[in-house]
């Protein structure tokens, strides 16, 4: 496995996914050699980017509960198969 390639912020020094992952699933995104965590390897980023902005926009609007929702959509091109290997990629807890 290659080391992951990593965007950081310049005024922080820190990746989106490093601060993501512990924030929200109680991780590091990496491990000591640089490579993305084999536990969160299959959590897809949009979920952790999703994840993060309904717990801004409740902190901005002073609520006590957030809730996030997840859909798949599915179309003539859409298979069970397909939205059974994304739902197994999530996290369950």
């Amino acid at each position: 496995m290659r080391p992951l390639k990593r965007r950081t912020n310049p005024r922080t020094g820190r990746t989106v996914l490093g601060r993501l992952a512990p924030a929200l699933l109680g991780v590091d995104a990496t491990t000591p050699d640089g490579h993305l965590n084999p536990a969160i390897a299959q959590v897809p980023y949009q979920l952790l980017s999703a994840l993060a902005g309904t717990l801004i926009e409740a902190e901005d609007r002073g609520a006590k509960l957030a809730v996030f929702v997840a859909h798949t959509f599915k179309t003539a091109k859409t298979t069970d198969a397909l939205i059974n290997a994304i739902t197994q990629r999530l996290p369950t807890s």
